[in-house]
């Protein structure tokens, strides 16, 4: 794997991210200002999970999520997909067949609009194996096939075995050329040294999970946060938001993406 992008709720998150970000467009709607990325490459996620999840369709129209992507300049852009796990799937009362093509037909519209493969992401949706390569037919046929392709309703999925033999299959079946970026990929995955190779990129959110119930607990008199014998004296009341949390958690992460294989053992990275 050569990019991990940690994902920010804030602006102020930013400073704590090191080369790599991703940014849900949910936290950006109503942002009338622009930021500064502080030169570090970042990807803008469409918000689909969270929008399907919450109120079963996008808030936004392809030409308004567009106008966003123009005004916010990311480096790479995800389309606006659908994602296909079962919670999802209820909410819109449609199908997983459904769902995919519904991905796919975002896709054509955003590429009538002359957007190019340099920003653009693609994204590959399903729930089976053969949802996927049904996904990935449609994206053939109609020439959707990007140098950067996200890897869609993984982030659920509770076997590691089996997230890597469908990603296995998925690799199997796209062009040597394609960059498969996992959306939400679990820090489990990461352990298995030659899965993580099937895999350019990645993103996990999973760091202001963990802070958010930590943060209950791990309180002290003076009302500064131990965590993992760090004092944070930022005083954040959520301490989901917490930047200085977010790093330590990436540094963690990345001990396990790099570890040396000949001669670490993994469990004693593992969070």
């Amino acid at each position: 794997m050569k990019e991990f992008y940690i994902g920010v709720e804030t602006i102020t998150n930013i400073p704590y991210a090191k080369e790599y970000f991703m940014f849900s467009i949910t936290q950006l709607m109503k942002r009338k200002t622009n930021f500064d990325s502080m030169g570090k490459t970042w990807m803008l996620d469409s918000g689909g999970f969270t929008m399907l999840h919450k109120y079963g369709k996008y808030l936004m129209t392809v030409e308004e999520y567009l106008k966003k992507v123009d005004f916010l300049k990311p480096t790479y852009f995800i389309i606006m997909d659908w994602m296909c796990e079962p919670t999802c799937i209820c909410k819109t009362g449609k199908t997983v067949k459904k769902h995919i093509e519904l991905t796919v037909q975002n896709h054509i519209n955003i590429k009538d609009k002359n957007y190019t493969s340099s920003q653009l992401v693609g994204s590959i949706q399903g729930w089976n194996i053969e949802d996927y390569l049904y996904c990935i037919d449609l994206l053939k046929k109609y020439g959707l096939i990007e140098e950067r392709m996200a890897l869609g309703t993984m982030c659920k999925r509770q076997k590691s075995s089996e997230m890597i033999k469908y990603i296995t299959i998925i690799r199997e079946n796209l062009p040597s050329w394609v960059k498969l970026h996992g959306l939400g990929i679990k820090i489990g995955f990461f352990k298995y040294f030659t899965a993580t190779k099937m895999l350019y990129s990645a993103d996990s959110m999973a760091w202001s999970y963990e802070a958010r119930f930590l943060g209950k607990c791990l309180k002290d008199k003076m009302n500064n946060c131990l965590i993992n014998n760090m004092k944070c004296f930022r005083k954040s009341k959520n301490c989901a938001n917490c930047g200085v949390y977010m790093r330590d958690w990436l540094e963690r992460v990345e001990k396990i993406i790099n570890y040396d294989k000949s001669n670490r053992n993994i469990t004693e990275w593992m969070l």
